[in-house]
């Protein structure tokens, strides 16, 4: 299993590195971003990470059409994208 504290991403940034990238927002939400970096990478262990500056892809490959979750911190709130999240159908309906 991936190390989840040393998983580097396609650029060399491991977990510690975005981690500080993202230290001038709120403790909470550094803290959402790395539990959801936790929670993927004990799904899929085996995941390359994309750091574009703003957002953390996660996927089986090498660019963006190989990415299946996009995590963006922001000032207030965490998305977490899920590559064609839309298109699944409603549980509630």
């Amino acid at each position: 299993m991936a190390s989840l504290h040393n998983c580097p991403t396609r650029d060399g940034m491991n977990y510690n590195d975005l981690k500080q990238k993202f230290s001038d927002l709120q403790p909470q939400f550094v803290e959402i971003t790395a539990d959801l970096h936790r929670l993927i990478l004990s799904i899929f262990p085996i995941t390359t990470l994309i750091f574009d500056g703003e957002n953390v892809g996660y996927g089986f490959g090498g660019g963006y059409k190989d990415l299946f979750f996009v995590v963006t911190p922001h000032k207030k709130f965490v998305n977490l994208g899920i590559v064609k999240g839309a298109a699944h159908e409603d549980p509630t309906k």
